[in-house]
């Protein structure tokens, strides 16, 4: 089945499971919770949920206006959920998300976001910053049939978050974020892992295709070229198949994802190959985690090498800009960054094509490097690299030494 909303009884029975959450939270824990972001917009819209929605949103103003206090009393509400059955995924310091089972044992997500006021504005993840917006006493407002608590003035709220033309429904809706709101909140509670549900999907075995377990032709091209007894650092680890590859050549390995399904994969590879490694978890979509992953790995002893394979067209630009800024902090005492990666994946066949890729310049990252104190020593671009079943895409491979 579709993991969108296509469907009428689909969509009664997931707003159905999101009120009995919404309930469960309210009563349990005190905390009272309403309707918010996309589905309160289809909610002023027609009453129903967005044809392009997965699941429903909620969210709650928290008692607190410290973030975090307001990260501590969202973990309570985690914690709660969990003890009632729920299966509750943390995805920033403001906002967890609750997979919810239909009868047709499919899952659907229910976000339930924490809102904080602080100085007169109210703020909520991933960008909503309000002034002046009062959201209590609650209303009502009825989505596919059911009442949901709702801001006091709806359309004022909606308008606020989405725009003045928020009253005609477009499926091509993108809600343009404000940057400054987007870094107060990454800056407090973290970034939302963006783009994180293909991975964990692929490495959780959803595809139905297993991702090869061999070790890449990249892996036995760098292997060779690493100084003895270097540490690599493989960003964007995957399922550990290279990491396992270089610990069987004789190398400390680290692996660095944010799939949580990754990292799992990464460490039963290690484990069922009887090799020893860490595999932690890095978001490059959160300065934080990036800059303490960062501070750990300038701390290595050398050599050091920093390994991205199919990384930089995978993740937006704020993912490479963090990826530059993890790359320099481990190889500021010396190092090399071997890079291997498609710069056109738009223009190529892919036998996953369910997630973004983005078009990488090779003369920007090059650039990158450069600003970043380093120097590129070798690139190449051509097909016959990295072949996968039908895929034989063009291929950039890029080194460069700190």
């Amino acid at each position: 089945m579709s993991q969108y909303c296509d469907s009428a009884t689909v969509a009664r029975e997931v707003v159905t499971q999101a009120r009995a959450v919404l309930d469960h939270v309210a009563e349990r824990h005190g905390v009272p919770a309403f309707l918010a972001s996309g589905s309160l917009l289809g909610a002023a819209q027609n009453g129903r949920l967005a044809s392009y929605s997965s699941g429903v949103d909620l969210a709650y103003v928290s008692r607190y206006n410290v973030p975090v206090d307001v990260t501590r009393e969202l973990f309570r509400v985690a914690r709660c959920l969990r003890t009632a059955g729920y299966d509750v995924e943390v995805r920033s310091g403001a906002q967890v998300r609750i997979d919810v089972t239909l009868p047709d044992e499919t899952t659907r997500p229910v976000q339930l976001a924490a809102y904080h006021r602080r100085d007169g504005w109210l703020f909520g993840p991933p960008s909503l910053a309000v002034h002046s917006l009062d959201l209590l006493p609650l209303d009502e407002i009825e989505l596919e049939g059911a009442r949901f608590p709702a801001p006091s003035d709806v359309e004022r709220f909606v308008e606020a978050e989405f725009g003045a033309g928020w009253r005609s429904p477009d499926a091509m809706f993108r809600q343009t974020p404000s940057p400054r709101a987007r870094r107060l909140l990454t800056g407090w509670f973290g970034a939302v892992q963006r783009h994180r549900v293909h991975w964990d999907r692929l490495y959780d075995g959803a595809y139905g295709v297993e991702p090869p377990t061999a070790p890449s032709a990249f892996a036995r091209w760098v292997a060779p070229q690493l100084p003895r007894a270097a540490t690599v650092v493989d960003v964007g680890a995957g399922n550990g198949r290279d990491l396992v590859h270089f610990a069987q050549v004789g190398h400390p390995v680290i692996g660095l994802d944010y799939s949580a399904a990754a990292i799992r994969s990464c460490a039963d590879l290690l484990k069922y190959s009887g090799l020893a490694g860490t595999v932690q978890r890095c978001n490059l979509y959160d300065l934080r985690d990036v800059v303490a992953v960062g501070a750990g790995l300038s701390r290595r002893a050398r050599p050091l090498a920093v390994y991205a394979r199919l990384l930089l067209h995978a993740v937006d630009g704020q993912g490479r800009q963090n990826f530059w800024r993890l790359a320099a902090m481990a190889l500021r005492g010396g190092g090399r960054l071997y890079l291997e990666f498609e710069p056109d994946p738009a223009h190529a066949g892919h036998v996953f094509d369910d997630h973004a890729r983005w078009r990488v310049d090779i003369e920007e990252v090059e650039a990158a490097v450069t600003a970043h104190g380093g120097q590129v020593v070798h690139t190449e671009r051509s097909t016959g690299l990295a072949p996968y079943k039908f895929e034989d895409p063009t291929i950039c491979r890029l080194v460069a030494e700190w």
